[in-house]
């Protein structure tokens, strides 16, 4: 058994709180940066790196014991499914900003696996 669980709370309240306030994660994906993009928008990228890429890779590639690989097939409604409700051990955030969910799902569902 590991300590996965419990840690599953205080992850969900980091990224939400995190996310909300625009901030970066020390110590998660490029470690700092803004997650706005151009307009003002939320940057799919920045907030993929700030949020996600410490548990699935700064390519999508997963790491293990952490995260699995994000599916380079995956539709957009799949994705927003999986960020919203969670799947397998990955916790959901249903409280996340629409804007920014649908930032992720961008990236994650085009670019991330484009290079």
């Amino acid at each position: 058994m590991t300590d996965r669980p419990s840690a599953r709370p205080w992850r969900l309240v980091a990224l939400v709180s995190v996310l909300a306030a625009g901030g970066a994660v020390a110590g998660c994906g490029d470690g700092g940066g803004s997650t706005t993009g151009a307009g003002g928008r939320p940057s799919g990228e920045a907030l993929y790196l700030t949020a996600c890429a410490s548990c699935h890779g700064d390519s999508g590639e997963g790491r293990p014991g952490l995260g699995d690989p994000i599916a380079p097939d995956l539709t957009p409604v799949q994705a927003r499914s999986v960020i919203r409700n969670g799947m397998g051990a990955m916790p959901g955030f249903p409280d996340l900003p629409d804007d920014q969910v649908e930032a992720i799902v961008d990236y994650i569902t085009g670019d991330l696996h484009a290079g």
